[in-house]
């Protein structure tokens, strides 16, 4: 299985897909990450579930263990009015005091809530379990990406158009938030930049680095948001753009490239890592 796992997950990592968030590719990784962290019984659990999710939008293909981490993104097919929209972040402004001021919901860490209730809940429909848990799969991602849990009065970075990152115009991301989605394929050797393949290989190499965090209160996910907040706030933007210069298209350096390369994998590891510790908790032999 887990020989498989990494199979695949490299396979993935080859790909170059764009959609929201994360992008497939990250939520692909990060879930091939949890897999392999993941109890047996729990994973039993999980592929139960999968075959009740809406597959519309993936060309009527079954969900799996690898892929469910997708499934919120693909639903977005139902268009801006459907209220999931508002579920994959939490627009948290970066004050310069240090502030963490979450807005009222909808939002990403109360879609969450919501959905780690219903997936524990003996009671539930079925359908409805499955779907608790490919979000739970998919917003745990999400909340790792920097500029999805913070704000600069940009919506994300989202409002912060950049000069294309190659030579091949019109490929690669077209703003500074679309840039995070994509920044762990993103990297500069000796001052150039190229989109690069990312293999499971390479994001285990960083989480090898990061200490177990298995949930230590009823809701962790608002102290991973937290700590993802910090790191946007921090390195999210370029620092002379936050300085005032506002200048767009923004020309990003190589530097910051790379250092945004270094803490997205890190950041996914982290997803991976979480995103297990949380499942077997919520599936576990106790439910």
């Amino acid at each position: 299985m887990k020989a498989k796992i990494l199979l695949v997950a490299a396979l993935l990592g080859m790909t170059t897909l764009a959609c929201p968030a994360w992008d497939a590719t990250g939520h692909l990784l990060i879930d091939a990450l949890a897999a392999q962290k993941l109890r047996p019984g729990v994973i039993k659990k999980m592929e139960s579930l999968f075959p009740l999710l809406d597959t519309q939008f993936h060309g009527g293909c079954p969900y799996t263990l690898l892929t469910a981490g997708t499934w919120l993104d693909d639903m977005r097919g139902l268009g801006h009015a459907n209220p999931w929209s508002r579920w994959h972040y939490v627009d948290i402004p970066c004050n310069g005091d240090r502030s963490y001021a979450v807005p009222p919901p909808p939002h990403a860490l109360w879609a969450l809530d919501q959905a780690t209730e219903v997936l524990r809940s003996q009671t539930a429909e079925p359908k409805a379990r499955a779907e608790a848990l490919a979000q739970i799969m998919h917003i745990v991602g999400d909340i790792h990406q920097p500029l999805h849990v913070a704000d600069c009065g940009d919506r994300g970075g989202n409002a912060v158009p950049i000069l294309p990152l190659t030579a091949e115009e019109g490929k690669g991301p077209a703003n500074l938030h679309a840039f995070w989605d994509a920044a762990y394929r993103y990297d500069a050797l000796e001052g150039k930049i190229a989109e690069r393949r990312v293999t499971a290989e390479q994001a285990l190499a960083k989480r090898a680095a990061i200490p177990s965090s298995a949930p230590a209160s009823q809701h962790p996910w608002r102290q991973w948001a937290y700590e993802t907040h910090t790191i946007a706030c921090a390195s999210g933007w370029p620092k002379e753009w936050l300085a005032g210069s506002k200048k767009t298209p923004l020309q990003l350096t190589p530097e910051f490239i790379h250092a945004a390369h270094e803490i997205a994998l890190q950041q996914i590891a982290r997803a991976g890592e979480r995103l297990a510790a949380l499942l077997n908790e919520l599936l576990g032999d106790a439910h």
